[in-house]
């Protein structure tokens, strides 16, 4: 298991009620694993986060970016 920080913005941020999670995923972790997790610990992100981008020590990153 592996522990990933993502920070969150703007809409993000309202609609989960908190600027960062803190996540336990399986390794390897891939930004992609790291967008299902959001989905399904929060429904309501679900459309942002489909269309979200996401950086990995800060350079936009594709789904299959491991962690």
């Amino acid at each position: 298991m592996v522990q990933i920080t993502v920070k969150l913005f703007a809409g993000a941020r309202q609609r989960a009620g908190c600027d960062e999670v803190t996540l336990e995923l399986e390794e390897p972790a891939t930004v992609g694993s790291v967008r299902e997790a959001l989905r399904q610990r929060w429904p309501d992100l679900k459309p942002l986060v489909d269309r979200a981008f996401f950086a990995v020590n800060f350079q936009y990153s594709a789904d299959a970016t491991t962690l």
